[in-house]
């Protein structure tokens, strides 16, 4: 059985997805290197996609469609520069290199780290759970890189 979605379902639902194309757009024009743009921002296409595709029969809460978003955008961001030529992460926390590939890092851990946590819609089965648990182990290895 399916809710009908709320007003606030429908605000988060568009607003994700103006900011999601705005990002992207910019992020497309004049990239350092279109081939890692491709790459980089190929898998927040396609997620978005998905997203889109299952907004009815598989629901997440407001909190991880944010926390997708935000990583959506560090892969964009990533893509535009390359991970290793954004703004303002050169030298940041007195290292020599640049650290945006660990705030993405960190931001794919959070975000299926909060998906484990159950955090979708009450309509979605538990299967949904189990990958997420599955995912979150293979996740735990990335924070080596963190490190």
């Amino acid at each position: 059985m399916h809710s009908v979605p709320s007003q606030e379902h429908k605000t988060i639902k568009y607003l994700w997805i103006i900011i999601f194309l705005a990002v992207l757009i910019w992020s497309g024009i004049n990239p350092r290197d279109p081939l890692t743009w491709m790459l980089e921002v190929a898998p927040a296409i396609i997620g978005g996609i998905l997203l889109a595709a299952t907004w009815n029969s598989f629901r997440l809460t407001p909190l991880l469609y944010f926390f997708v978003l935000v990583h959506c955008i560090i892969l964009m961001v990533g893509g535009h520069y390359t991970y290793a030529e954004v703004p303002l992460f050169d030298g940041l926390f007195g290292s020599e290199r640049n650290n945006y590939d660990k705030l993405g890092h960190f931001a794919q851990g959070l975000r299926t780290s909060v998906a484990g946590k159950g955090n979708t819609h009450p309509q979605t089965g538990g299967e949904w759970r189990l990958l997420a648990r599955l995912h979150r182990r293979v996740d735990l290895s990335g924070v080596q890189r963190i490190l």
